[in-house]
C-alpha cells in the first residue's frame, strides 16, 4: 500500500509522536509512506526512515493559505497515487473531503483520525471534515466523533485506536539511588500545563513529607517562562533546587525511567507506564489521580490517559494522592510499575498501533472500488432507523464487496456505510440498477406485507418480479412476511415469492404464512436467524465507556427501554389517539414497576428523528438516562447488561430474546404481537 499521511508541524507533541511512529511502523511493515505536514524534526527524521516528505503549510483561518494547500495536494496526490489519504488534523480533513470528492473514481481513499476535541461552536460545526470510516485514540474521541457528525457516521465504522508507544525505547531501569523523584512531561503551554502549576505549588508540603524530594517538569512551551519563575520562587522559599525545569529533550526516557513517579496524562502517561512508572493522571481536562489496578487503567484509557470528563485538578487531590502513593510500601510500588508496563505492551505499543491501523487500511481498500454491481440490495435503507441500519450494515457483509444498495438519501447512505448507494425514489436510476446486477435481494425487514401501506407492499414486490423477469436471481434474507389487509395484497405477495430463488425468514409465523402462500414451493423456503443478531456486540471497554458516561456502574443494575414515537397526525385519529394513551400507560405501568425493584432505566431512540422527542421527555419523567449516539453493537452490549427490555420497538426484543434477558413488548404493531405470541409459546 501506499499511504498518504497529513498534518500540521511535526516538531512535538502527542499526536505528532503518534504520527511518527505510526509511519515508522508502516514502513516496517512493507508501505511506502508519504508525510505532507508543515515540517520539523520529526518530519526530518521521518525521511530518514525512508518516509518521503513534502512540506505544506495551512492555517486554517487564511484563505490563501487553504487555497494554496489544496493546490499542492492535488499535485503530490497526482504524483504520487496514494491508496489511502490519511488526515490527522481537521483543516487537511475538510481539504481531503474535498479533493476525494472531486476526483471520484480515480481518488485515494481517505481516513481521518480524531486526536482530541476541537470547538464545534458557530460555522466550525457546519463544516464536515471526518471521513465516514474513522479512526479514534479513545473512546471518548469516538464518541465525541459520533456526536459532532450528528448521525452521519456508523459507530461500527470508528475504530478506536490508542496511541502506539517505543516499547524498546522506554523500558524500566534498575535504580541503585534513594529518594523521591516525580516527574512531568508535556508541552507547557496554557492548555495543557496546569499540572506543572500544581506541581509547582504543592513542592513545599511534597518536600515536608521527604527532605530530598525533586520534581523534573519536562518541556517548553508558551508556559515554560512562567512556570520558571514559579519554581525559582518555591525553590528559594525551600532552600535548595527541589523543582528542576528541563526544557525540551531528546532523550526523556532516561530521566522519566529513574523517577519514583510519574504526574500527567496523554501519551506522556503512557511513555511512562512503558518504563514502569507508577502514574498519577492529572492535566488540564480532569484528575484522576493514582492508577492502581486493571479497572482503572480500563477507565483511564477510555479517555486516552487525558481524564476528560473527571474530577477538576486541584492542589489538594494531588498531594493526596502523591500521599497514597508515598506511604504505600515498595513491594506495592514495584506491582504497580510492572502492571503499568504490562498494559502498554498488552495494548499501547507502536507494533500493536502499526498493526490495527494497517488491518484497518485493508478493511476499508477492499470494498472502495466497485465495478459492476454483484449484488442490489433492496430495503428500509437511509431512514435513520438504527435496526434497519444493522440490516443493511449485515447485509452488505454478507453480499460481499460488489454490493450496490437502494436507499433513501444515496450520498449520506453511502458516506455512513461505504457501500455504493442508489436513490429508491429514482425509478429510471433503480430499474437500471437492477438491470446491471446479477442477484436482487429484499435483505431483511418485514417488507412484503401491507399493514404499513399498501403503495409499499407493491413497490417491493414489483422490483422483486421485474429483477426476476430480467433474468436476476432473486433472493429474500432474514424477512418477515405478514400482515396483509386483503386478498389482493395475499395475492401479489405470493407472485413475489413464486419468483424467488431463495425465501429466507426470520420468524415462525412468517414461516407458516410462507409456507401458506406458496406451499408447492416449500423447498425455496428456509429459516434464517434476523441479520440484526449476527452484528457484532461492543466490546468491554466500549460499554464501560457508555456507562460512565449514562452516569451508572457495571454493578447497576438496568432496565432499557425503547420508546416509539409517532407522527403528529396520528393524534388526528380518535381510534390512534386511543390506542397511543393505552401504550404509554403500560410503559409507564412497567417502568415503575422496575424503579421499584431498584433498576436504573437507560432509554433509547431506535429511530432518533422519530422516537427522541417522545423519548427525551418520559426518561426525564422517569429519571432515567438517554443513551445517544449509539450503535446496534452498542445497543446489544447494553441489552447484554440489562436485567430487562422494555421495548415498543422489534429489534431490541430479538436481541433480547437472543440474550435470554426477560422482555415485555408493548405496542399494537403486528411483528410486536407476534413474537410475544411466540415467545409464550417457546417458554
Amino acid at each position: 500500500m501506499k499511504i498518504m499521511m497529513l498534518t500540521g508541524a511535526m516538531d512535538s507533541g502527542g499526536a505528532q509522536t503518534h504520527i511518527f511512529e505510526l509511519a515508522r511502523g508502516l514502513v516496517k511493515r512493507g508501505h511506502r509512506v508519504i508525510l505532507v505536514s508543515g515540517g520539523g524534526q520529526m518530519a526530518r527524521a521521518l525521511s530518514r526512515c525512508g518516509v518521503r516528505c513534502y512540506r505544506v503549510g495551512i492555517d486554517a483561518k487564511a484563505p490563501l493559505s487553504v487555497m494554496s494547500a489544496y493546490a499542492a495536494m492535488k499535485i503530490i496526490v497526482a504524483r504520487e497515487s496514494p491508496d489511502i489519504i490519511h488526515a490527522h488534523t481537521r483543516a487537511f480533513g475538510v481539504l481531503c473531503r474535498v479533493l476525494t470528492r472531486k476526483n471520484k473514481g480515480r481518488s485515494p481513499f481517505y481516513i481521518s483520525t480524531v486526536h482530541a476535541r476541537f470547538d464545534n461552536s458557530g460555522l466550525v460545526r457546519s463544516i464536515p471534515w471526518y471521513s465516514g470510516a474513522s479512526i479514534a485514540v479513545g473512546e471518548d474521541l469516538k464518541q465525541y466523533l459520533i456526536d459532532t457528525s450528528r448521525g452521519a457516521i456508523l459507530p461500527e465504522r470508528v475504530e478506536v485506536i490508542p496511541n502506539g508507544i517505543d516499547t524498546a525505547r522506554f523500558v524500566p531501569v534498575r535504580r541503585t539511588d534513594t529518594g523521591f523523584r516525580i516527574c512531568f512531561m508535556s508541552r507547557l503551554d496554557a492548555d495543557c500545563s496546569l499540572a506543572a502549576h500544581l506541581l509547582c505549588d504543592a513542592a513545599e508540603q511534597i518536600c515536608k513529607m521527604n527532605k530530598n524530594a525533586e520534581i523534573y517538569i519536562i518541556g517548553g512551551g508558551s508556559e515554560f517562562l512562567r512556570i520558571s519563575e514559579k519554581a525559582d520562587a518555591v525553590n528559594k522559599a525551600i532552600g535548595r533546587l527541589a523543582i528542576r525545569m528541563l526544557g525540551n529533550l531528546d532523550a526523556p526516557e532516561k530521566i522519566i525511567a529513574r523517577c519514583d513517579c510519574f504526574v500527567g496524562v496523554s501519551r506522556a502517561a503512557l511513555e511512562a507506564m512503558s518504563c514502569g512508572v507508577p502514574v498519577i493522571l492529572a492535566g488540564n481536562e480532569g484528575f484522576f489521580g493514582l492508577m492502581r489496578d486493571d479497572r482503572d487503567l480500563n477507565l483511564a484509557s477510555a479517555s486516552n490517559f487525558c481524564c476528560r470528563g473527571w474530577h477538576k485538578p486541584t492542589k489538594q487531590l494531588l498531594i493526596e494522592s502523591l500521599c497514597d502513593f508515598y506511604f504505600a510500601s515498595n513491594r506495592q510500588k514495584s506491582a504497580w510499575g510492572k502492571l503499568m508496563r504490562a498494559f502498554v505492551l498488552r495494548n499501547n505499543s507502536s507494533e500493536t498501533m502499526a498493526s490495527r491501523t494497517e488491518a484497518f487500511y485493508l478493511r476499508q481498500l477492499s470494498r472502495s472500488h466497485i465495478n459492476s454491481p454483484d449484488t442490489l440490495l433492496c430495503g428500509y435503507y437511509g431512514f435513520g432507523n438504527l435496526g434497519d441500519d444493522a440490516l443493511l450494515m449485515r447485509a452488505a457483509e454478507r453480499a460481499g464487496d460488489n454490493a450496490v444498495a437502494l436507499a433513501h438519501d444515496p450520498k449520506k447512505t453511502e458516506f455512513k456505510f461505504g457501500i455504493r448507494c442508489v436513490n429508491r425514489s429514482n425509478l429510471f436510476a433503480v430499474l437500471k440498477a437492477i438491470k446491471k446486477c446479477r442477484r436482487f435481494v429484499l435483505g431483511g425487514g418485514s417488507l412484503l406485507q401491507s399493514a404499513t401501506s399498501f403503495r409499499s407492499l407493491c413497490w417491493y414486490s414489483l422490483l422483486f418480479i421485474y429483477a426476476s423477469l430480467k433474468g436476476k436471481r432473486t433472493e429474500i434474507w432474514a424477512g418477515g412476511i405478514g400482515e396483509f389487509s386483503g386478498d389482493i395484497s395475499k395475492m401479489l405477495a405470493a407472485k413475489a415469492l413464486r419468483r424467488a430463488d431463495l425465501v429466507g425468514i426470520r420468524d415462525e409465523t412468517s414461516l407458516a404464512l410462507a409456507q401458506k402462500l406458496i406451499p408447492d414451493m416449500k423447498h425455496k423456503i428456509v429459516f434464517e436467524r434476523d441479520l440484526a443478531l449476527s452484528c457484532p456486540q461492543a466490546d468491554s471497554k466500549r460499554i464501560a465507556f457508555l456507562l460512565w458516561r449514562l452516569g451508572m456502574s457495571e454493578s447497576d443494575d438496568l432496565a432499557l427501554i425503547a420508546v416509539k414515537g409517532f407522527k403528529p397526525s396520528k393524534l388526528l385519529d380518535p381510534r390512534v389517539r386511543r390506542q397511543i394513551k393505552l401504550e404509554l400507560q403500560e410503559l409507564y405501568r412497567q417502568i415503575n414497576a422496575q424503579k421499584k425493584l431498584g433498576r436504573k432505566l437507560v432509554f433509547v431512540a431506535m429511530h432518533p428523528k422519530r422516537d427522541q422527542a417522545l423519548c427525551s421527555l418520559i426518561c426525564r419523567k422517569s429519571g432515567g438516562s438517554l443513551a445517544l449516539g449509539i450503535g446496534i453493537s452498542d445497543l446489544s452490549g447494553l441489552i447484554s447488561r440489562s436485567r430487562s427490555v422494555i421495548s415498543m420497538r422489534y429489534h431490541p426484543l430479538v436481541l433480547a430474546a437472543d440474550l435470554n434477558i426477560p422482555l415485555s413488548a408493548i405496542g399494537n404493531d403486528q411483528k410486536l404481537k407476534e413474537f410475544s405470541r411466540f415467545l409464550k409459546k417457546a417458554w
